[in-house]
C-alpha cells in the first residue's frame, strides 16, 4: 500500500500540469483517495486521470476541492456564454445542442444526444475552461437503432486493440443497455474498455462490471 501511495504521489509531482504540493494521497487496498486543494476543475480531473494510470490502482476516489484564484474567477453569466459557445463549435455535437446553466461556477448540462460518447465529449470539452468549479452532466442519451449484433461487434473491437487485454470478456445487450464483464490488470484499462463500449451506435448506457486485478492478465485468443 505504501508503494502505491508513493507511486501516485511521485507521478503527480512529475506531471507539470499538477501542483501536487497540496494534494494528499492515501490508499485502502488498491483504491486510492485524493484529498487536498487544487486551483481548477481541470487540475482536479487531471489528477484523477494520472492516478488511474498507475499500475496497481483499481479505483480512485477524488475528494479534491477546487479553490479558484482571483485570476481564474469568472462570473456565472460569463461562464455560461463561453461554455455555450464552445459547444456550438464542437464538431462531435449536432443540433439541438446541450444547454449549459451555471451557478456559483458549477456547470449543469442538459439536453439529448444520440450516443454516450457524445455525452462525455460535451463534458470533456468544457473541463479546461478557467473558472469552473465542477460539472453535473444531465444529458440524456436517446440513440438510434443499433441494427443488432452489438455484443459481437464490441468483442471484435476489443480484440483489435493492442493495448487491451481482457480476461473472460462477456457482453450482454438488452435494448439500449450494454453490460460488460471481465477482468483487466489496471484501472486505466477498464476505463478504455468502457469508453470503447460507449462508442457503439444504438447504446444509451454501459453497465461496468469489469473487475480490476492488478496482475498480469492474458489476452483473448
Amino acid at each position: 500500500m505504501d508503494d502505491l501511495v508513493r507511486s501516485v504521489t511521485e507521478e503527480l509531482r512529475w506531471d507539470p500540469r499538477i501542483d501536487a504540493e497540496r494534494i494528499i494521497v492515501s490508499a485502502d487496498g488498491s483504491t486510492v483517495t485524493l484529498k487536498g486543494v487544487v486551483q481548477s476543475y481541470s487540475a482536479k480531473c487531471c489528477a484523477e486521470r494520472i492516478a488511474r494510470e498507475i499500475r496497481g490502482v483499481a479505483g480512485v476516489k477524488n475528494d479534491l476541492e477546487v479553490r479558484l484564484t482571483i485570476g481564474n474567477y469568472r462570473t456565472d453569466d460569463g461562464l455560461e456564454r463561453l461554455t455555450s459557445e464552445i459547444l456550438q463549435n464542437h464538431t462531435s455535437l449536432c443540433d439541438p445542442l446541450p444547454r449549459v446553466t451555471v451557478r456559483d461556477g458549477w456547470l449543469t448540462l442538459d439536453g439529448v444526444v444520440t450516443s454516450d460518447v457524445q455525452k462525455r465529449c460535451a463534458e470533456e470539452a468544457l473541463r479546461d475552461v478557467a473558472g469552473i468549479r465542477g460539472v453535473t452532466n444531465n444529458i440524456a442519451v436517446v440513440p438510434q437503432a443499433n441494427g443488432g449484433g452489438a455484443a459481437e461487434a464490441f468483442e471484435a473491437a476489443v480484440r483489435r486493440r493492442a493495448a487491451l487485454a481482457v480476461l473472460e470478456l462477456k457482453v450482454e445487450v438488452s435494448g439500449m443497455t450494454m453490460a460488460v464483464y471481465g477482468q483487466v490488470a489496471s484501472c486505466a484499462e477498464r476505463d478504455a474498455v468502457i469508453e470503447l463500449a460507449s462508442r457503439r451506435r444504438g447504446i444509451a448506457r454501459v453497465e461496468d462490471h469489469i473487475v480490476v486485478q492488478p496482475a498480469h492478465v492474458r489476452r483473448l485468443p
